[in-house]
């Protein structure tokens, strides 16, 4: 079914007295000029179930719009692109079972579901993808995941999410997020911003009035978030700019991510583990604690530097839990000295190469600190025989801080040669050589 460049396409599913109360299933290829595409029961009394099965199903150029309205349940069988706004009003259900690809606005302004097991991406180029009431998986056991982008956009969830069937991971890319209800999940949460470098802020007033130029959760919008069975919770991306963090109490295993620094300027009072991983500086204002008791309780990651502003209690974990922070040179921290740790680690990145951890909380940094290993002054009396190559007195400097002088050891052996002759002349002094020591 097609329409002309300039026509427009509408396809009715009931005409006359005939109530429609039947299955519309199309297939094939549907496509519209640059007029619009309109679905609809034709309104006759009986709403019919409606299955988009197509093949390729495409709309107009920017003055179409796609339009589908009046039927029971309508089902997205087959993936859709269009270069038009679509608009899926007046139906009681929506089944999102493929992919939905538009140039412009999408917007469900009936109760939604994710077809079951599917994986279903909703994508618009910088413009607003709209749930105007519910969003739930479908009850069968296996999870529904939804990823939507909407680039500069705003994504807007009005309705419950996940309250009658969770979804499983629910994904959010766009510069502007709105939810005015709870959300459910069983997955992993994940919300970042579209654009590069853009602000997080989570936490705060409304969030459309925190700033302008960020993307924004406010702290009501992080409780009703919170208050699903999301296995995890993702906020921000390497790409962003900087995050700083106003909420409070995050019940679910979160981590935050940018492309700048991070700011904790709110006290954290965690239930689950914290991961912070920040491509440059990670900036405590105030402290961040959690009952976890497992190892990774609390990791912080700065590509850069680590700033403890807050003092003594900035990092407190639950009974044998322990708290790990990664940054480059403990010469370039602030605040370390006023918090415990059981020990330090060099050469050390996260997610990559790393001396073997100790118990207990630990400082572990990029650099690797260089020792010097000196030979005491020897002398010999006339006579003398000659130092075996491993006898000599040797002595190391260069540790950065006691706990490192208090565990730190050399190993390997010293292997040095003399050009002193057993029987030399007293009085002649004599160069001692380095001759293949190895030391760790």
């Amino acid at each position: 079914v097609s329409a002309g460049a300039a026509g427009a396409l509408s396809v009715q599913a009931a005409r006359g007295n005939t109530a429609g109360t039947g299955n519309l299933i199309l297939n094939g290829n549907l496509s519209a000029g640059t007029g619009n595409f309109t679905l609809t029961s034709g309104n006759n009394g009986g709403r019919p179930n409606l299955t988009l099965n197509t093949t390729n199903l495409t709309t107009g150029a920017s003055v179409g719009a796609f339009n589908i309205q009046g039927f029971a349940t309508l089902t997205i069988a087959r993936a859709i692109n269009s270069t038009s706004t679509i608009t899926n009003s007046n139906n009681t259900l929506t089944v999102l079972g493929a992919n939905i690809t538009s140039t412009s606005t999408q917007t469900y302004s009936n109760a939604t579901t994710v077809a079951e097991g599917a994986s279903v991406t909703l994508a618009t180029t910088n413009a607003a993808v709209t749930f105007s009431t519910t969003l739930n998986g479908t009850a069968g056991g296996v999870a529904e995941n939804l990823a939507i982008t909407a680039g500069t956009g705003t994504v807007t969830f009005t309705g419950v999410v996940g309250g009658t069937t969770p979804l499983g991971n629910l994904s959010v890319t766009a510069d502007n997020l709105t939810l005015s209800a709870n959300a459910s999940g069983s997955g992993v949460l994940t919300l970042q911003p579209s654009s590069a470098g853009r602000i997080v802020i989570t936490g705060g007033g409304q969030a459309d009035t925190l700033t302008s130029n960020g993307f924004n959760i406010s702290s009501a919008e992080a409780t009703r978030l919170l208050t699903g069975s999301w296995s995890s919770v993702v906020i921000g991306s390497t790409a962003a700019g900087s995050l700083t963090n106003s909420y409070a109490t995050w019940s679910k295993p979160t981590t935050f991510i940018t492309g700048v620094d991070f700011t904790n300027s709110t006290a954290i009072t965690a239930s689950s583990t914290i991961l912070v991983r920040a491509t440059q500086d990670v900036i405590l204002t105030q402290s961040i604690s959690t009952t976890n008791t497992t190892a990774n309780a609390i990791t912080l990651v700065a590509g850069r530097n680590f700033t403890n502003n807050f003092g003594a209690g900035a990092l407190v974990t639950g009974a044998g839990g322990r708290w790990l922070v990664y940054s480059t040179n403990p010469t370039s921290n602030t605040g370390i000295a006023s918090l415990s740790n059981a020990f330090n680690r060099y050469s050390c990145t996260y997610g990559g190469s790393c001396p073997t951890l100790a118990t207990g909380n630990g400082f572990l940094y990029s650099y690797t600190p260089l020792l010097d290993v000196t030979i005491s002054s020897q002398t010999y009396n006339y006579g003398d025989a000659i130092i075996a190559p491993t006898g000599y007195t040797l002595s190391t400097s260069g540790y950065l801080n006691a706990l490192d002088l208090a565990q730190g050891t050399v190993g390997g052996v010293g292997n040095f040669s003399t050009n002193y002759v057993q029987g030399n002349n007293a009085g002649t002094g004599f160069t001692i050589t380095n001759s293949g020591s190895t030391f760790s």
